[in-house]
């Protein structure tokens, strides 16, 4: 079980030049829906396990990505149990080809 997050990263051409095949394997081999716009791409985990001290994998990612300019990638995390936290957010490529940002509404139905 546990808590489970939906995942965006938007990364620019420049910056998704200085991926290796190695991080890529590691880091979006489980991607659900990677996309490319102009060279740019997106890339989205659904209903994850986004947890940095449990998957090396995430937290190498993040470590990459605080060292790189922020204004060549945006990740944003939306977790269903926590949505108000920005924890797992990093960058600032706001506008990037798709937009990426958190939603939260809430309603009530058949009223």
């Amino acid at each position: 079980m546990g808590t489970r997050s939906d995942v965006a990263l938007a990364v620019h051409r420049d910056l998704d030049a200085l991926i290796s095949e190695e991080q890529r394997k590691a880091w979006f081999s489980d991607c659900a829906r990677p996309q490319r716009d102009d060279g740019h791409r997106l890339y989205v985990w659904l209903d994850t396990k986004w947890y940095m001290e449990a998957y090396p994998e995430v937290l190498s990612m993040y470590q990459w990505l605080r060292a790189q300019d922020a204004s060549r990638f945006k990740l944003v995390e939306a977790c269903h149990d926590y949505p108000e936290s920005h924890d797992g957010d990093l960058g600032g490529w706001d506008d990037n080809p798709w937009g990426i940002e958190r939603v939260v509404s809430v309603s009530i139905a058949g009223i």
